[in-house]
């Protein structure tokens, strides 16, 4: 009984108050608004530990450029680390493997892109959220994403664009 006095007098109060529309929205705007960077600072407080990746993909040293593709194309993963008897030393990227096969001109010369391109795309339309737009992102295993609107490409949407708005 006691629960329903103290609801009925809540609602009695706030019966009273001449809340307009703008008042009730900027109210919670700014208790979300609140609440979001309560999260966020509990996010940036978080010990690396907590979200690094554990699966991590390494190579030898003495292990080839090929060895190195294979892993990558294996694992999913756009990176190797290599090591030398276990110990971390370099890491090789994507776009390392870019630059490296980038000297082997004549022979990548007419490799015709539709042969290569990853398909089928994954997109999203601008108006769609950024919550949705990681989750797309994350499920299927990209790094960017075209951003289009009826057919036209107007953007895209990157992991580096999720660091520097969470930073």
């Amino acid at each position: 009984m006691k629960a329903n006095n103290v609801a009925t007098k809540n609602v009695n109060i706030l019966e009273n108050i001449d809340w307009s529309l703008w008042d009730v929205l900027r109210l919670i705007v700014r208790l979300a608004n609140e609440n979001e960077r309560e999260c966020l600072e509990g996010k940036l407080n978080c010990p690396v530990f907590n979200v690094m990746s554990k699966d991590i993909n390494t190579i030898e040293h003495t292990a080839t450029l090929h060895d190195a593709v294979t892993t990558m194309i294996k694992k999913g993963k756009g990176y190797v680390v290599v090591t030398r008897h276990g110990v971390p030393f370099g890491i090789i990227t994507e776009k390392d493997v870019v630059c490296a096969i980038m000297g082997l001109g004549s022979l990548i010369k007419n490799l015709k892109l539709d042969m290569l391109a990853s398909r089928p795309l994954i997109h999203i339309n601008p108006m769609q959220t950024i919550r949705k737009a990681a989750n797309l992102m994350v499920s299927n295993n990209i790094r960017r994403m075209p951003v289009v609107d009826t057919g036209k490409l107007v953007g895209i949407m990157t992991m580096n664009d999720f660091t520097r708005l969470f930073s």
